[in-house]
């Protein structure tokens, strides 16, 4: 990125699973596509890919990229099974054993302690991890732990016996759902589903589901369970003494814990951490807020943003009467981009859609969009890129014709999914075109995308910029100036 020196002063390597150094690679990367795991000239694992996950990348053999990771040994040697934008770590037998539906983007992480010590910055749902190698080099064999697993639900992470991780956590990154003490809740889970908690042995609550959505916990009667929970963390909803608000749940909007009528539980949140969190009524909470990371972008000086706000669609946290915490984020780092002093950029956002960066005075396209569905960023009357649509797979840049790219695979780090020929491109972001007049104006953007130094070479060849915040076509304008800018 461009002028981003205070930031960049601090950022010696921002890999969102990507590389330190990136120049190597990118010289070879013609298209860059996160949310995916595009690897170009990736052939010991190309070959034997058979199944491609995105948004999770799951590799084996994964030495190249591996030869510049370190500083993950703690965790690395219990890891049997690593599930990019999540790590499923080894030692999990005890609770793989019990495991029917794994799901990542989620790090379950044992025996954190002595990583965490030397973990400076966290990124979620992408394990911003330095010097990866000797993980990479225990992640081959897969079959042990997989032998096991009879559903593969990625976008969660089924942790069953959590407790003396969670006893060790100190730094906690939302959409990963760490959940501490979570022993007596953890006892009772069965089942888990996807981007949610959909638990097992939950028979008192399972028996009264009659509406189960996905990608959040829709749970109804969730009383016997809610009891016992003190801290539930997000890719859920952090739901304490849940009672009161699930008697009168008659909404539930998947991928957030879409809660009406949230005023008794939220007056004893304290801390609340989801991938968010659709609440009314918000205000009393909001202002003993902190930090809010939810999967998002934070911008600080949020307040001018903030005050015309009214629509704050989920994958975060639909909060109204926002303007008080706003004030209050310092420290924003969602699986968005964490814009510093965006506000050149953020004076001239009117409505800011997670996962999407749905920003305003992109007035070509703007004009166009009718709906935005967030965490996918559908947009309508987008005729020219919907004409091609076919398929429309979200959080997943669902990817045709992949053989010409796989052949060109040597090392791309995974969240990330490079599609030569796409026919069907959604990227849990928002596909905008005709971006030019807002691009112009990005300095800093850093969206899930890998924050990447030394850019020029690959920047020269970017054509399509798909990052899980704003699909930018027409990025020419911005992409010449990089240049200069890394000569420079």
């Amino acid at each position: 990125m461009r002028e981003f020196t205070p930031v960049a002063a601090r950022m010696r390597e921002f890999t969102l699973v990507a590389a330190r150094k990136f120049t190597p690679v990118a010289a070879c990367i013609r298209e860059f596509t996160p949310v995916a795991a595009c690897i170009r000239e990736f052939t010991p694992v190309a070959a034997r890919m058979r199944k491609f996950t995105p948004v999770v990348a799951r590799m084996r053999e994964f030495t190249p990229v591996a030869a510049r990771m370190r500083e993950f040994t703690p965790v690395a040697a219990r890891m049997r099974e690593f599930t990019p934008v999540a790590a499923r770590m080894r030692e999990l037998t005890p609770v793989a054993a019990r495991m029917r539906e794994f799901t990542p983007v989620i790090a379950r992480i044992r025996e954190f302690t002595p990583v965490a010590a030397r973990m400076r910055e966290f990124t979620p749902v992408i394990a911003r991890i330095r010097e990866f190698t000797p993980v990479a080099a225990r992640i081959r064999e897969f079959t042990p732990p997989a032998a096991r697993m009879h559903e593969f639900t990625p976008v969660a992470a089924r942790i069953r016996e959590f407790t003396p991780v969670a006893a060790r956590m100190r730094e906690f990154t939302p959409v990963a759902a760490r959940i501490r003490e979570f022993t007596p809740v953890a006892a009772r889970i069965c089942e888990f589903t996807p981007v949610v908690a959909r638990m097992r042995e939950f028979t008192p609550v399972a028996a009264r589901m009659h509406e189960f959505t996905p990608v959040v916990a829709r749970m109804r009667k969730f009383t016997p369970v809610a009891a016992r929970m003190r801290k539930f963390t997000p890719v859920t909803a952090c739901i304490r003494e849940f009672t009161p608000v699930a008697a009168r749940m008659r909404e539930f909007t998947p991928v957030v814990a879409r809660m009406r009528e949230f005023t008794p539980v939220t007056a004893r949140m304290r801390v609340f951490t989801p991938v968010a969190a659709r609440m009314r009524e918000f205000t009393p909470v909001a202002a003993r807020i902190r930090e809010f990371t939810p999967v998002i972008a934070s911008i600080r000086e949020f307040t001018p943003v903030a005050a015309r706000m009214r629509e704050f669609t989920p994958v975060i946290a639909r909060i109204r009467e926002f303007t008080p915490v706003a004030a209050r984020m310092r420290e924003f780092t969602p699986v968005i981009a964490r814009i510093r002093e965006f506000t050149p950029v953020a004076a001239r956002i009117c409505k800011f859609t997670p996962v999407a960066a749905r920003i305003r005075e992109s007035t070509p396209v703007a004009a166009r969009m009718h709906e935005f569905t967030p965490a996918i960023a559908r947009i309508r009357e987008f005729t020219p890129v919907a004409a091609r649509m076919h398929e429309f797979t979200p959080v997943a840049a669902r990817i045709r014709e992949f053989t010409p790219v796989a052949a060109r695979m040597r090392e791309f780090t995974p969240v990330a999914a490079r599609i030569l020929r796409m026919r069907e491109f959604t990227p849990v972001a928002a596909r905008i075109r005709e971006f030019t007049p807002v691009a112009v104006r990005i300095r800093e953007f850093t969206p899930v995308v890998a924050r990447i130094r030394e850019f020029t070479p690959v920047a020269a060849r970017i054509r399509e910029f798909t990052p899980v915040a704003a699909r930018i076509r027409e990025f020419t304008p911005v992409v010449a100036r990089m240049r200069s800018s890394h000569r420079s």
